[in-house]
């Protein structure tokens, strides 16, 4: 999603909710399945990640690994090098694989949590208490009744609409520091050059997992014309 590729400047600061205006932060009651609460009683999707991800590591016997995971205060960028080494140690056998899978969705199950008409409860809690989960499951079609959005190539950028050739310097300079690979700088400045008739996407399909992603393209495909799975 080209409109997302602001987040990639580098001079880009991240802001905490405390700087949130307050009417961006007011939520509606809380129902269905949540993130569970940290110790601040904020809900966290990093203590989350943490119980669910050292769980697996605990499956297998790594206890050590699991205790630096917690311990882990840069979470949010060290994570992969801990999920790269759950992940060589579920190749080394069937055993491993399926323990690791088993301790994680048993994890997931006790760790978020399900909220109904106020009461708060783990998600396993509540399969008991409401029923257990459909054994089938159904497509649904929704069919937009919109126009697909007239196509352009431009980044919201600071305030800002970058196009033409100001967006392809910045294309550049995101590509030289590294936070794009060069050839997605190409793909976009192709498309770009192209023009409105490169563009329309009516008749073209996408499939999506984690289509609702927060950095995800389904907004953007739908807007053009897409059909998107999910």
């Amino acid at each position: 999603d080209v409109e997302l590729m602001n987040l990639c400047d580098r001079d880009n600061k991240n802001k905490s909710s405390s700087d949130m205006p307050a009417e961006k932060k007011t939520q509606g009651a809380e129902t269905g399945i949540v993130w569970p609460k940290d110790k601040k009683g904020e809900r966290s999707t990093t203590a989350a990640g943490k119980e669910i991800w050292a769980s697996a590591f605990n499956a297998i016997g790594e206890s050590d690994r699991a205790a630096a995971l917690l311990a882990e205060k840069d979470f949010r960028h060290a994570y992969p090098q801990h999920l790269l080494e759950l992940g060589k140690l579920g190749l080394k056998s069937r055993e491993n694989a399926l323990s690791i899978a088993r301790a994680g969705l048993k994890s997931v199950r006790s760790v978020f949590q399900f909220v109904r008409d106020g009461e708060e409860m783990p998600f396993e809690a509540a399969i008991e208490k409401f029923g257990q989960l459909p054994t089938k499951f159904h497509t649904g079609v929704v069919v937009g009744s919109g126009t697909a959005a007239p196509p352009a190539i431009e980044i919201p950028l600071r305030g800002k609409t970058l196009v033409g050739q100001e967006l392809t310097e910045q294309l550049d300079r995101w590509a030289d520091y590294g936070c794009i690979e060069p050839d997605a700088a190409a793909a976009v400045k192709a498309l770009a050059a192209a023009g409105p008739a490169a563009l329309p996407l009516a008749g073209h399909c996408y499939i999506l997992l984690g289509a609702n992603s927060e950095l995800g393209p389904m907004q953007t495909l739908l807007r053009m014309g897409a059909t998107v799975i999910a």
